[in-house]
């Protein structure tokens, strides 16, 4: 199936991309290629290698393999990477070995190419071989349907005739340019640049959108939503609690806007429920949740962009971009809206910036401790943050979430991180849910922390500063330390919650993807809506719920106080726990939160 051979040849071609949208960049991506040691699935390889993707190229006989790997590297780029496996395809264990060996030295595999030899229909002589490569055009279909809101595509390029061991076509070089220049292009119907005829299709016949998938007459409605994804597994910890087992490669992934969004999914019916996570944490943070929220609503945990298994991209981290991220997620993956949408802290900002937004999207939205910036009144005592630590300490708490936090939050997203005046004074104040009367206060005297230690700073100094603070935090000590800060009860702060955090923190772009967001370009200084502004797009009609650890150092009581005066519709439930009532708390928060839903 996967041999080339005979006249024609097709690309049977899985990556992770729900349709094109637009043009693909394919420097960094991992390649894998079945048949890559010798005619198009190695002219594919040199193409791939010379875009800067890395590459790993399986075949059967060893000595092909190893010409191979001599020839690609005279051609490949200096920061490119490739290898050659030994396996024979038409057998399982093999396969799944050398893909496992190959996504362990690369990363996870972006785009997988088969390739199998085909014929003209009607082609004479060939009457029992041409009926077997049909069947690679039923599996490819087959495959799109079920692989539906997975965030993997598949689709079939039928390329010209070319030179094989059987025919004298056009060279194959030609033919593996088309192809590649069709991926970068995000076409799939293109004219050869060298032929000058229509010779290549990549074959995404009403399936570009997961939305025209086709369906089974006998139960559509199981085909509008995932139908595989992988299972987030099960286990007990030692306390006796099942939740969701820590796996270093993460569980499923999905392309947005050319970046690679990673998430995990439970549950095969009821209503949806979406859970987003908060500042340097990841879609692990709702282990304990998943499991059970999943025996009566579909569920997804989702990784914003920059965190978790998803990609830390080097872009412009402005006020809009996870909301924007969180609402496709819904459109695409879960393609069953509109939801139910929960957020813990920084999550809790995006989540209520999602559903003011995007309202069509979300039925429900949930701020668990949720932060952000609330303008114009302010709780007068909340208790003051990591006492005893220096200041540079102080600031890189943001890299477990919520760090630092006033009562009116932080931005990523352009959530604003508002430092009162009233918790820089309240040090001897020993309750963290005692409140007063409130305040009025002017935007610009709420000033963050932040801006109080890096704004006197120029570019380069604030530069350093941030990448030191973030070289403290990452180092797995601290991380623990900081998350005893803000649990009351320090029972779930275990290893595999730590590893997740600093798994994170190891990519060689999470750096400067923490400069970003915290350093100025996100707007975490002083850009983007407040939780006010967001609140009345919603008009006092969404249905929301305060979800909140009453005993939270960072994020009190308080704020959500301010938020329930704002917003009269909202329900507020108090939890005797801290920042992450979710984690700490998870029987209670997952009674809670399903009682809640299943009102709406």
């Amino acid at each position: 199936m996967f041999v080339i051979a005979a006249v024609a040849t097709t690309l049977l071609v899985a990556y992770s991309m729900t349709w094109f949208r637009s043009k693909i960049k394919l420097g960094g991506k991992h390649v894998i290629i079945t048949g890559g040691s010798e005619g198009l699935g190695f002219s594919l390889a040199k193409e791939f290698c010379m875009k800067g993707s890395h590459v790993t190229i399986i075949a059967r006989t060893k000595s092909k393999l190893d010409q191979a790997i001599v020839e690609l590297q005279e051609l490949a780029l200096p920061e490119v990477r490739f290898q050659a496996l030994t396996a024979d395809v038409t057998q399982y264990e093999q396969m799944q070995a050398v893909v496992q060996e190959a996504e362990a030295s690369f990363g996870p595999c972006d785009f997988m190419v088969c390739n199998a030899g085909a014929t003209h229909p009607g082609f004479t002589g060939y009457s029992a071989y041409a009926p077997t490569k049909y069947a690679v055009r039923g599996l490819a279909d087959t495959l799109r349907n079920e692989l539906q809101g997975t965030g993997v595509h598949v689709s079939i390029g039928f390329p010209a005739d070319m030179d094989t061991p059987c025919y004298k076509g056009e060279e194959l070089i030609k033919v593996a340019r088309g192809f590649v220049h069709g991926i970068e292009q995000g076409r799939y119907h293109l004219p050869s640049p060298d032929i000058g005829q229509d010779w290549f299709i990549m074959d995404g016949t009403a399936s570009w959108s997961p939305r025209r998938l086709a369906q089974s007459p006998c139960d559509q409605k199981a085909n509008t939503t995932s139908s595989y994804w992988q299972d987030p597994g099960l286990e007990t910890d030692i306390h006796g609690v099942n939740r969701v087992p820590y796996r270093d490669q993460g569980w499923n992934f999905w392309n947005w806007e050319n970046h690679r969004i990673h998430y995990v999914q439970a549950g095969s019916s009821g209503p949806p429920i979406v859970l987003v996570h908060g500042f340097g944490a990841s879609a692990y943070h709702w282990r304990y949740n998943i499991i059970e929220l999943a025996k009566k609503h579909r569920v997804f945990a989702v990784d914003l962009l920059g965190f978790g298994w998803s990609d830390k991209a080097l872009v412009d981290y402005s006020s809009n971009i996870w909301s924007d991220q969180i609402a496709a997620f819904i459109k695409e993956v879960v393609n069953d809206g509109p939801v139910v949408l929960a957020g813990n802290s920084l999550g809790g900002y995006n989540s209520l910036a999602t559903a003011a937004r995007y309202p069509d999207l979300v039925k429900g939205v949930v701020l668990l401790n949720g932060a952000g910036r609330i303008e114009d009144v302010q709780t007068a005592v909340e208790a003051p943050v990591a006492a005893g630590l220096s200041s540079t300490e102080k600031e890189v708490l943001a890299a477990i979430d919520p760090a630092d936090f006033s009562d009116a939050g932080h931005t990523a997203s352009g959530m604003t991180r508002q430092n009162s005046a009233s918790r820089t004074n309240s040090s001897s104040q020993s309750s963290a849910s005692q409140t007063a009367a409130p305040l009025t206060k002017s935007s610009k005297e709420q000033t963050s922390f932040l801006q109080q230690v890096l704004s006197p700073l120029a570019t380069i100094a604030k530069r350093v500063a941030v990448y030191g603070s973030f070289v403290l935090t990452k180092q797995p000590s601290r991380v623990k330390q900081v998350l005893q800060q803000v649990y009351i009860d320090k029972t779930n702060v275990d290893d595999d919650l730590v590893k997740s955090i600093i798994r994170a923190a190891e990519d060689p772009n999470a750096a400067e993807v923490f400069y970003r967001v915290i350093g100025g370009n996100s707007g975490v200084t002083g850009g983007g809506a407040s939780v006010n502004q967001l609140l009345n797009k919603l008009d006092n009609k969404m249905p929301m719920l305060l979800l909140w650890g009453d005993l939270d150092p960072w994020i009190g009581p308080g704020s959500a106080a301010r938020v329930k005066k704002y917003y009269p519709k909202a329900d507020r439930v108090g939890i005797q726990a801290g920042h992450c009532p979710h984690d700490e708390k998870p029987a209670e928060v997952d009674r809670i939160l399903v009682e809640w839903a299943d009102k709406l």
